[in-house]
């Protein structure tokens, strides 16, 4: 595997010419950047691309996280037939300026015309091609990261708890509405009959199973089943933060009664508590983008006299752990479904107001809370050029199960706050953004919107200039 740890390169920095016998040079060159670029495919693609990373940002002050996004990034960009091995592939002629020059259109069509130009104008270097690639693989990513990574992490750097829309939307909500059911063979199907996950019963007493079916998934969707995900979701991402030694792991002292003190949830119902837990740990979701396994595993140690209050340690799996988009992304896949389902949609750190609806919707009216930030993340775009997005909350209503004649006492609830929650939202006429409360996750939402905007407007341009090539 080439050795990438010396590399630094930056991008737009290339050393001016040598003087050399043309002739024995284009033929060296001829061999060895073919073979180089070669390499690049052959050698193990993680390795090397998380090395290019790491010489990326040697200088650049960032964290071990920074890397492993400039790395999925790498991924997206190198790989596949407009990729930059496929760009660099071919014989080489005139001392490795041909080779650059491949490099340089390759540049201005993924990354930035303008600087691609001043990589142009500072000549070029043919022992780079003779060094293996090492150099150029760095200036690419130091590239990629000045120029479109950079402003990527530092609003992921926000650092707001956030889900992928895969697992927030396309898995949970219908998990929450009921959409799925379990069938004899054990796997969970969706309306349409097709296989969402599996219910993994090895893990089940018979007793525990019977009780799973009575109760079902729509325990995901109860004011308990959102409390946990909240908790989790939050508490996990502190952690992490934190840098704590585990980080993935909650734990709650006291047990059940524990965990139903800190959630809160009304009613200490150990068995409904229990078999959320289970709900979590026993079915193994999957998705088209990826594999998304359980949720969480638990284990519960019980108390004594001698032995003090009983302990539950909840671990949470990577649908609810920060990092799963970053791994989506490393599959290269670039469609427009695969980019939607990576979307990051905020878990808000307030819960929304519900005193206004009674026990039995109170658990559809968060339902329909994630909705409504999940709408705004699919029109981002409009988020950010406009401040706030249309929402038909009715029919947003009618798939958490909602009845339509409560939805007007939610919003006003929602529009002033309760008592145990603050205002979620601010209405303009039928346009909605998140209230002050939720300036952070509003933020997040907004910048992401800005990010497609550029990222659209680039990929225009970008298509403009190789119709003009041609």
């Amino acid at each position: 595997m080439l050795d990438l740890t010396g590399a630094r390169a930056r991008p737009g920095v290339a050393v001016q010419s040598t003087t050399c016998d043309p002739a024995p040079c284009t033929a060296e060159l001829d061999r060895q950047a073919p073979d180089a670029v070669a390499q690049w495919a052959a050698a193990t693609g993680a390795d090397l691309r998380r090395a290019a990373a790491v010489a990326a940002l040697a200088k650049a002050d960032a964290d071990p996280e920074a890397a492993d996004l400039l790395t999925a990034e790498l991924y997206a960009l190198c790989g596949g037939p407009t990729g930059l091995v496929a760009a660099l592939a071919g014989p080489v002629a005139d001392c490795g300026a041909d080779l650059d020059d491949r490099l340089v259109d390759w540049w201005a069509a993924n990354l930035d015309r303008d600087d691609a130009a001043r990589l142009r104008a500072k000549g070029r270097d043919p022992a780079r091609w003779a060094e293996g690639g090492r150099r150029v693989l760095a200036a690419v990513a130091r590239g990629l990261w000045q120029l479109r990574v950079a402003v990527q992490w530092a609003r992921q750097s926000a650092r707001v708890p956030a889900l992928p829309r895969a697992v927030a939307v396309d898995r949970l909500h219908e998990a929450q509405t009921g959409r799925f059911s379990v069938h004899s063979d054990h796997a969970v199907r969706d309306g349409a009959g097709r296989e969402v996950g599996r219910l993994a019963v090895a893990t089940m007493s018979a007793a525990t199973l019977a009780a799973f079916n009575r109760y079902g998934v729509e325990l995901l969707g109860s004011v308990a089943g959102h409390r946990l995900l909240n908790l989790l979701v939050t508490r996990v991402h502190d952690q992490r933060l934190a840098k704590a030694p585990d980080w993935r792991a909650v734990q709650f002292e006291g047990g059940f009664a524990g965990l139903a003190a800190t959630m809160p949830v009304r009613h200490n119902d150990n068995d409904r508590l229990r078999m959320l837990l289970h709900t979590g740990q026993c079915i193994h979701w999957t998705h088209n983008a990826c594999t998304i396994g359980a949720l969480w595993t638990w284990t519960h140690l019980r108390g004594n006299g001698a032995r003090g209050p009983g302990r539950l340690r909840i671990v949470v799996g990577d649908a609810l752990a920060p990092g799963l988009a970053s791994a989506m992304r490393e599959s290269g896949n670039n469609e427009p479904r695969a980019r939607e389902a990576r979307r990051l949609v905020p878990e808000l750190r307030h819960p929304p107001p519900l005193e206004a609806m009674s026990e039995r919707h109170r658990g559809p009216a968060w339902t329909l809370a994630r909705l409504v930030v999940a709408a705004m993340v699919d029109d981002a775009e409009r988020l950010a050029a406009r401040g706030a997005v249309p929402i038909d909350l009715c029919q947003l209503a009618d798939a958490c199960g909602l009845p339509r004649d409560r939805v007007p006492r939610l919003l006003a609830s929602w529009r002033s706050g309760d008592n145990d929650a603050p205002p979620l939202l601010v209405e303009y006429s039928g346009w909605f953004t998140l209230a002050e409360a939720h300036a952070a996750e509003l933020a997040f939402i907004a910048d992401g919107g800005a990010e497609r905007i550029a990222g659209a407007e680039a990929g225009a341009n970008g298509k403009r200039r190789q119709a003009w090539a041609k």
